[in-house]
């Protein structure tokens, strides 16, 4: 019965991870020994699944790290008193990010209050 419902999953255009997940949470509401996703039948059906769905990896594209410096060099990023402050903050973004080389869970955790922004002579330190 569990297995023609992930079946239908799979027809209606869900990926193997869905159908697993699926799996997962009818197991874990499930009290049975073994539980449902340990069973063979189930292994056996995400295995399958996982042939006739396989997981697809897509690949960013690639882009010149040089190319881009050069562009942030130009109009309209430069000179940095003409250009505009959500310009110049996407600059230093990606120069922070670039340069720290940091996830971007990161650097979006970064804040610019005084605990976490620290001036110094030769710098600035930000922490998260």
């Amino acid at each position: 019965m569990v297995l023609s419902y992930l079946c239908e999953l799979l027809h209606s255009g869900l990926t193997y991870s869905s159908v697993k997940v699926h799996l997962s949470a009818i197991s874990a509401c499930l009290p049975l020994v073994p539980p449902l996703a340990c069973r063979i039948e189930s292994k056996l059906f995400l295995k399958g699944v996982l042939h006739i769905s396989p997981p697809h990896k897509t690949i960013p594209p690639t882009w010149d790290l040089n190319v881009v410096l050069e562009k942030l060099t130009l109009p309209p990023f430069e000179p940095a008193h003409s250009a505009s402050l959500k310009l110049c903050t996407w600059k230093t973004v990606l120069l922070v990010a670039l340069t720290s080389a940091r996830r971007e869970s990161e650097i979006q955790a970064l804040m610019a209050i005084p605990a976490y922004l620290i001036f110094h002579k030769d710098g600035v330190s930000l922490w998260t």
